[in-house]
């Protein structure tokens, strides 16, 4: 069991993040954050931890009706969730 409820809390942003930005009238937004990934480079771990978020919601046709909307977008981490050091680059 999860120690921390961050899944839920940032679902739950993101599903409002969404929600504002579908056409009025839409509904059934259904979402989840089904993998996270880490992205390596020759340089090191340079790029930002991306969580994935998949979902689809059902917006309002000018003819009538619904059609279905996939959503697929991320968030982005700015600190390691491992060991807590900055991702992004110096500006040194």
């Amino acid at each position: 069991m999860s120690q921390c409820d961050c899944n839920k809390v940032y679902l739950a942003k993101v599903k409002e993040h969404i929600q504002a930005k579908a056409p009025e009238g839409s509904e059934r937004l259904d979402i989840s954050m089904p993998q996270v990934k880490f992205a390596f480079t020759d340089m090191g771990l340079k790029n930002l931890v991306v969580i994935d978020v998949k979902g689809e919601y059902f917006a309002p046709k000018k003819t009538g009706g619904f059609k279905r909307v996939k959503v697929d977008t991320f968030i982005s981490c700015n600190y390691c969730p491992f060991c807590g050091v900055s991702l992004k680059e110096s500006e040194e």
